[in-house]
């Protein structure tokens, strides 16, 4: 089943589930959520759950599954799940109701050290090749000191490194222009952007001047490309991508 859910600004009244929140598109309005539930083989809508506008994706997991427990008890299931359901937590709390789950990772210490373990060259050998630029290695792991093992599957797509590293030195650049001579009292604009910019400020707090961190683009560049999918699933590296590739079918029906 693939699992996700987006939210939707809100302009009636009386609407018991419109709730101020994180929205994609921010109008200034309450919001809802709205959970989806997809046959991933079919594309066919199975469920849909309309739920509090203050509530992250994070937070509904548990109530997703105890839902799909309500509908099927005894559905043998698969959660196909994006990185906004990633926690230890969400992935452990699956695993032990007995459902089976494929979620793309976070930032996380477990990743990082899969990075650090299989630099581009290392990864990129022709033998781990999964499809086109794509490269794939699996391992078993914690993702938190607390969490169960699961398989871990480390991908590397060096096609888009060159465009991601450029856009993301372009936007540190223009930012960096767009601070200089901007107050920071509260220390708002230094708490966003102290990892990616050195700030030269003021007594008044004011930034004199702004730089790009450089060390910072340039540990970005050794992790462009990687991401992480963690699952309870024993399968190839191939497999498990394809598995997620269908998950993009929610996204079509969350425009439609």
């Amino acid at each position: 089943i693939n699992f996700d859910s987006t939210n939707k600004n809100v302009s009636s009244k009386n609407v018991d589930s419109a709730e101020r929140g994180i929205a994609k598109v921010n109008e200034g309005l309450p919001q809802i959520n709205i959970a989806y539930f997809l046959d991933s083989q079919t594309g066919i809508p199975l469920y849909f759950d309309v739920y509090y506008g203050s509530i992250v994706d994070m937070e509904h997991c548990k109530t997703a599954v105890n839902i799909l427990k309500n509908i099927d008890e005894k559905a043998k299931t698969c959660f196909v799940m994006d990185r906004g359901y990633f926690s230890g937590q969400n992935l452990d709390f699956l695993s032990e109701n007995n459902y089976k789950f494929i979620c793309m990772a976070k930032d996380c210490k477990a990743f990082d050290q899969l990075i650090v373990q299989n630099p581009h060259d290392k990864i990129s050998d022709p033998e781990n090749r999964v499809i086109g630029t794509i490269f794939g290695i699996k391992t078993q792991g914690k993702i938190t000191s607390t969490s169960k093992l699961y398989h871990l599957y480390l991908f590397y797509n060096d096609e888009n490194v060159p465009f991601m590293c450029k856009e993301k030195q372009d936007y540190v650049e223009i930012v960096c222009k767009q601070l200089i001579g901007k107050r920071d009292q509260k220390h708002a604009i230094r708490n966003t952007y102290d990892k990616m910019i050195n700030f030269k400020m003021n007594e008044k707090n004011w930034i004199v001047d702004a730089k790009p961190n450089y060390e910072y683009l340039r540990q970005s560049r050794k992790t462009s490309g990687y991401f992480l999918i963690v699952s309870s699933e024993d399968l190839s590296c191939s497999e498990i991508l394809q598995a997620y590739r269908f998950r993009n079918n929610i996204e079509i029906d969350f425009k439609y």
